[in-house]
């Protein structure tokens, strides 16, 4: 029987991850560690250090994709926290079926559904800019243009395309999100999802049309 592991680290979104910019690990974490498989079987018998490198090696990955899907980098900070403590306490339970970061964006998706609908409960759905997103990840190039009236339309640009993606179900939000921004490819997807490929495609081709339909005037623009 493995041991029960001590509590985790504290995770927290870095000043990177709330700008968008994605979290750089040192090479040292991905060169001298083992696999993730192994890290999370080091985990569930209580070595917090493979732990740590766990957070380390994935915490951006997380953050990136909660702070586009739950439209408030707060909550994004505090359901990664959430997440995390999840992956800790069930550690034991990767089997390694999936890549460990698959495993990982299904608990933060479960967590962040559950957020979203708490605070929809609530009546205090935010819409707050999010610490990276489709729009982030097309445009950050040229968040630095020294031209307000270049700096301003590439801002304007950026909030349809948010807005755009904030209005898909929550469903066809995961898919645009997983697919575009953390580059998962179907099976990952449709694992994280737990949902068939095939329902992943069908899901990914209805957000696309919506996204071209709602976007389509500004591209012509």
């Amino acid at each position: 029987m493995s041991r029960a592991p001590s509590p985790p680290p504290e995770v927290s979104p870095t000043e990177a991850e709330k700008s968008g910019t994605r979290r750089t690990v040192p090479a040292s974490v991905d060169d001298d560690v083992p696999p993730d498989a192994e890290l999370a079987r080091r985990t569930a018998a209580g070595e917090a250090a493979a732990f740590e490198t766990l957070v380390a090696r994935h915490h951006g990955r997380v953050y990136r994709f909660l702070a586009s899907f739950l439209r408030s980098p707060e909550d994004a900070a505090d359901v990664t926290q959430e997440t995390f403590l999840n992956a800790y306490r069930n550690a034991g339970s990767f089997r390694g079926e999936a890549a460990f970061r698959t495993w990982l964006l299904r608990i933060a998706r479960h967590a962040g559904v559950s957020r979203l609908r708490a605070t929809k409960r609530r009546g205090e759905l935010g819409r707050s800019a999010p610490g990276g997103d489709v729009g982030d990840a097309a445009d950050r190039a040229n968040t630095a243009l020294p031209d307000p009236a270049v700096a301003a339309d590439v801002a304007d640009r950026r909030r349809v395309v948010r807005d755009a993606i904030d209005a898909l179900p929550e469903d066809q939000r995961a898919v645009v999100l997983l697919r575009e921004v953390e580059g998962l490819d179907y099976d990952a997807i449709a694992a994280a999802l737990e949902v068939p490929v095939g329902t992943v495609r069908s899901r990914l081709h209805r957000a696309r049309e919506a996204l071209r339909l709602k976007l389509e005037p500004y591209v012509r623009s």
